[in-house]
């Protein structure tokens, strides 16, 4: 199975895709194991900013699934690596290929089947990160960990 994942504000916008491997363990509990290899965006052309900034990334995770009455929970985890980063402000330009731990995340999701293979989820986030891309204008890439939450909600059609 292929991955995706969107994430998207209006100054940056991050994209992973990646295998994953999903085995059902009973009638009740399943477990995947997967990888995405990600690209994130930022721009900020305006209050005086000239700023373009990607980042190249790798995020091997996990995911634990529970199904509960006509409910499934969903626990997944994951790590995240910088490979790559490069920023432009003005005419400076700063690039490096820095194979780094940028931090980890633990999330936990509920989804609800709407009609045939059609479903509804909602989500929260806990990002620990030394970078996060989606809050790059506020947040520089330091050696202290951010917590960055986030609410997700998915419609599957």
């Amino acid at each position: 199975m292929v991955n995706t994942d969107i994430r998207s504000i209006i100054a940056a916008s991050d994209i992973a895709i990646g295998p994953s491997w999903n085995v059902v363990l009973n009638k009740k509990l399943f477990l995947g194991l997967g990888y995405q290899t990600s690209f994130g965006v930022g721009m900020l052309y305006d209050l005086g900013y000239d700023n373009t900034l990607t980042v190249w990334g790798h995020r091997p995770f996990f995911k634990l699934g529970y199904i509960w009455h006509n409910l499934t929970f969903t626990m997944n985890g994951g790590v995240d690596f910088s490979n790559s980063i490069n920023f432009e402000a003005g005419s400076t330009s700063l690039s490096g290929n820095i194979e780094s731990l940028n931090g980890y995340h633990l999330s936990l999701f509920m989804e609800q089947r709407m009609f045939k293979n059609k479903s509804f989820s909602i989500g929260y986030t806990s990002n620990f990160m030394k970078f996060h891309i989606l809050g790059w204008p506020a947040f520089n890439y330091t050696k202290n960990l951010y917590y960055v939450p986030e609410l997700t909600t998915l419609f599957n059609f």
